[in-house]
């Protein structure tokens, strides 16, 4: 999908502005005290976390990509779910 060949351009240490660039607005930006009621990975953003950013399949709610930025807004993980 296109969002995979996004994600794929995202690098550990890339800045927020560059994850912007390459996948758009986020449509949910997850804060380590509100955590995204379709967050399927069950894991809070804590930690180094400071925010996630959520990009959703518009077809398929059960699908979904994610980039998590440290305090600095950069870009410590990211990733591909599909819901069970």
């Amino acid at each position: 999908s296109i969002k995979d060949k996004e994600l794929e351009s995202i690098h550990v240490g890339d800045t927020e502005a560059t994850v912007i660039a390459a996948m758009g607005s986020p449509h949910h930006t997850e804060t380590p005290g509100a955590m995204y009621k379709l967050n399927f990975t069950d894991q809070k953003c804590q930690g180094q976390c400071a925010k996630r950013f959520w990009y959703h399949n518009r077809i398929c709610l059960d699908e979904e990509w994610y980039v998590e930025l440290d305090k600095n807004d950069k870009v410590i993980k990211s990733g591909h779910i599909i819901s069970p």
